[in-house]
């Protein structure tokens, strides 16, 4: 069009130097990524796994009523934190409503 030249040579050079490019950081980034994050991740669920074991322990060691406050601490700490999501979430909420007034 309008005497435009389509360079055949041009478009397979860096076509080429793409997928040279592509190759480099898939061996040199993704592959050693990938290679750490199964490792860690075989790592954490063997640590959970053997946290797991001892607290079933711990838990079995417990009476009836150890239990029940055990319980009802994990229901306070678990109602502490949905309620400083909550204060947290309003209070970003107007901080963005005072951002937008200014």
């Amino acid at each position: 069009m309008n005497g435009s030249v389509f360079a055949l040579g041009d478009f397979i050079n860096a076509l080429v130097s793409f997928l040279l490019l592509a190759v480099v950081v898939y061996f040199l980034v993704i592959v050693p990524v990938n290679a750490l994050t199964a490792e860690g991740s075989k790592l954490i669920h063997k640590v959970f796994a053997d946290h797991a074991r001892g607290l079933e322990d711990a838990l079995s060691s417990l009476d009836d009523s150890e239990k029940k406050t055990l319980r009802n601490l994990l229901r306070k700490v678990s109602h502490a934190a949905e309620n400083r999501s909550t204060v947290s979430s309003k209070v970003d909420q107007e901080e963005q409503a005072n951002g937008k007034r200014s």
